[in-house]
């Protein structure tokens, strides 16, 4: 039982969607810190930028993910939410490029796509952990007890 409101924000801050929401965009921030030096080293400026760029385009189909998932599994409908945030991160990404492709923009041409690839890939693989490893939302639709 949760005796003041600062326990409640504590475990939603430390147990919930916020500390699974910080994890991927700590991996995804990682991930940019190892791909600017290449980045710049194909691009320089605008191939930072298009990096940049994807790692947000990423971070915000996987937290939009997680939002979907958790909303679901709070209805203890575990597969619904799965397969709901899975439509949502696999949606996001390609409808970013495209948009971006016909916008014209230079971006594309530094590279852009190689990064949502490469940050999509790696944000996916660490929504995936999130979910399986008894963490976030999976863990709480099986009924485990942390």
């Amino acid at each position: 039982m949760i005796d003041r409101p600062a326990d409640a924000v504590q475990r939603l801050v430390w147990d919930g969607l916020v500390r699974d929401a910080a994890r991927l965009v700590g991996v995804a921030v990682a991930t940019l810190v190892v791909m600017a030096p290449v980045a710049y080293a194909v691009g320089r400026v605008e191939g930072l930028v298009a990096a940049a760029l994807a790692c947000l385009v990423c971070c915000g189909a996987g937290i939009l993910g997680l939002v979907v998932s958790e909303q679901y599994a709070r209805r203890n409908k575990a597969v619904a939410g799965v397969l709901a945030g899975m439509a949502v991160r696999i949606s996001i990404v390609p409808a970013a490029l495209l948009a971006l492709w016909f916008s014209g923009m230079d971006l594309v041409e530094t590279g852009l796509a190689f990064y949502l690839i490469a940050f999509y890939l790696i944000t996916l693989a660490a929504d995936t952990w999130l979910a399986t490893a008894g963490r976030g939302t999976a863990g709480r639709v099986r009924g485990e007890e942390r």
